[in-house]
């Protein structure tokens, strides 16, 4: 099992239901590959940097951390 598909079925104690879940997600192709397109969308209009701002690194560093994270998901749908 690989390190992405251990992360969809680390909830379940059952092989078998491990492996079930996971022909399930990868079954998903369809919602898998519109969800990624919704993450890349929003990793598009989420990175606006405005440098007038006063906080404008707190908000970066806010950016960052959002589009880290998105990458992270996105990550799960390959």
């Amino acid at each position: 099992m690989t390190k992405q598909a251990s992360r969809w079925t680390s909830h379940l104690k059952d092989k078998k239901h491990k492996e079930e879940f996971a022909e399930l997600v990868r079954a998903a192709v369809a919602v898998r590959e519109r969800l990624s397109q919704m993450i890349d969308q929003k990793v598009k209009t989420h990175s606006k940097p405005d440098y007038e701002l006063a906080s404008w690194p707190y908000y970066q560093a806010h950016t960052n951390g959002y589009n880290e994270a998105l990458k992270d998901i996105k990550s799960l749908l390959t």
